[in-house]
């Protein structure tokens, strides 16, 4: 039970994911994580994109359909 209700924050879902790619667009930073069979791409900061690891295990979760990585 503890591990299926695993949360952090307010959020309204959170997943855990693999990092697979770390993209940059004109001045946008996209990361793009694995979470389960579904590839999900994330727009983050870019603060966040430089501590961010190819590989790294993540949280994507969301608050007002606006999705976050922790």
């Amino acid at each position: 039970k503890k591990v299926l209700l695993k949360t952090q924050g307010s959020a309204k879902f959170s997943f855990e994911g693999e990092l697979l790619d770390l993209i940059k667009v004109d001045v946008i930073n996209i990361a793009i994580v694995a979470i389960g069979q579904q590839i999900v791409e994330v727009v983050i900061t870019n603060s966040q994109a430089n501590t961010l690891k190819i590989g790294q295990r993540v949280n994507v979760s969301t608050k007002a359909f606006k999705p976050s990585i922790n």
